[in-house]
């Protein structure tokens, strides 16, 4: 397994457009790190003859939580975090006994807003999400992307398995090895072994969490 430098870029520098990032999005929504969500609507026009549409409608049904998710690319600006939660707000109109998360997907939110963004998480259901575009050397022109929540509420639920149980029910198995055998592939369990076996040799005594 080579480990080799990478060095972060922008979409447009390698050619991708907004388009381009919302239907990486759809292909798998579980990309931003939400869990697995359905792509219940995209491009959904809240305003008649007015322009101004809403990127992508998600649903997690286990959660029965909507995330009304706006995408651009660059650094976040005013007008996508203000319409992020313009659509929020409307949509809660619209299925009013689910819960609504705004969702704010951006290059950049360590900007002139981040203050804000971060801000906003304490008392809304809102969600930052950066994403981050890496290209590794190799000739033909590789990267990959790098998403991360940077703002979040602090009972944001990302798996169903985080839900309190009620006070009858039995505690979960926990998440030991042998779990992620049986959840996980060979190649990630060959990883993890890797990593934990350059951290003993090369950097000291450690255990896996």
């Amino acid at each position: 397994m080579d480990i080799v430098e990478s060095t972060y870029t922008a979409l447009r520098t390698i050619g991708k457009d907004e388009r381009w990032l919302h239907q990486w999005i759809k292909e798998k929504p579980s990309r931003l790190g939400l869990g697995e969500m359905t792509i219940e609507r995209s491009e959904l026009s809240h305003y008649k003859n007015m322009g101004g549409c809403l990127d992508i409608l998600a649903y997690r049904a286990d959660l029965d939580t909507y995330y009304e998710i706006e995408v651009m690319l660059g650094e976040c600006d005013a007008d996508h975090g203000f319409r992020t939660l313009d659509y929020w707000a409307r949509e809660r109109l619209r299925n009013p006994n689910s819960r609504h998360v705004a969702v704010l997907v951006a290059e950049d939110l360590s900007g002139r807003y981040q203050t804000v963004i971060e801000t906003l998480s304490q008392f809304l259901p809102f969600i930052g999400i950066e994403i981050k575009v890496l290209k590794l050397p190799y000739q033909a022109g590789i990267a990959t992307i790098v998403t991360s929540v940077v703002a979040q509420p602090d009972d944001l639920v990302l798996d169903a398995g985080d839900v309190p149980g009620k006070p009858k029910e039995t505690a979960t198995s926990p998440r030991d090895r042998a779990w992620w055998e049986s959840n996980a592939s060979a190649p990630f369990m060959a990883t993890v072994d890797e990593i934990a076996k350059y951290c003993i040799q090369d950097i000291g005594p450690s255990r896996v969490d």
